[in-house]
């Protein structure tokens, strides 16, 4: 795994995880706004970007070498965790393997109760499947419901290029099978759960899991927007929001529109 580091590393550190098939600079904007006040490392995940020869070998183990890159370089703590989908349910497992790793988590579009048993495809299927994702037409379909910028397919499809075979089945399998461990309820965290409006339904029942569990969540439904669009397409509203959600005092389960 490869880790993106900016700003000083006097400030604060915020670590933010992209999502499946996207890499670090799909943080781009973010990085840019934050970097003159904290400390940004941007892990590029196994199997992703620039580190597409390395096979992605799932979720827990993702976590667990975040983890000791944290304790390596960040004394073991860091101020904040932002994941989206495949790196919210990354920063999920880091939360319930470490309870006190950071003080605040920001979760977007990220599943933490398993999908429906999945229809299992055989292995000619599924590598059809693999082989069709890297047709550039459907890659460009794809680009879009991953509210990649226009100006950014280029880099997107080229790093859609480099991901394994290997890769993109441990991702699919591990998204789908991903289930949050008892140990999140330990979180010390205060996290804050995004979705878009769109997505509540397939979200609900992860919601009704964070709201149980975790002792200081709050559930933010975003109107009129898609999964992982907040961070992905609108920095300043997104940016917006974290550092709100980062001054405002401790509360308890509380749900609230943007």
């Amino acid at each position: 795994m490869k880790y993106k580091e900016f700003g000083g590393e006097e400030n604060p550190t915020i670590l933010l995880l992209h999502g499946e098939w996207l890499s670090w600079w799909s943080f781009q904007e973010i990085v840019d706004a934050l970097k003159a006040e904290y400390r940004i490392v941007v892990p590029v995940i196994d199997g992703h970007g620039e580190d597409g020869a390395t096979t992605f070998p799932g979720i827990q183990e993702t976590a667990r070498k975040i983890i000791g890159y944290i304790d390596a370089n960040c004394r073991g703590r860091v101020c904040a965790i932002c994941g989206v989908s495949l790196g919210g349910q990354i920063a999920v497992e880091i939360l319930s393997e470490r309870p006190e790793i950071t003080e605040y988590a920001v979760v977007e579009s990220a599943p933490v109760v398993p999908h429906r048993a999945p229809i299992r495809a055989g292995l000619a299927t599924t590598r059809l499947a693999y082989r069709l994702s890297r047709l550039k037409w459907l890659a460009r379909i794809r680009a879009k419901a991953l509210c990649v910028a226009p100006g950014a397919f280029s880099r997107y499809y080229q790093d859609r290029l480099r991901i394994s075979y290997g890769s993109w089945r441990n991702v699919k399998r591990s998204r789908a099978g991903y289930a949050a461990p008892a140990g999140l309820g330990m979180s010390g965290a205060k996290v804050l759960v995004v979705i878009g409006a769109e997505e509540i339904e397939e979200m609900d029942p992860s919601v009704r899991l964070f709201m149980s569990t975790v002792r200081e969540s709050r559930i933010c439904i975003v109107p009129d927007m898609r999964h992982g669009e907040l961070s992905l397409a609108h920095c300043t509203e997104y940016l917006a929001l974290i550092k709100h959600f980062m001054m405002c005092p401790r509360e308890h389960k509380t749900r609230e529109p943007l």
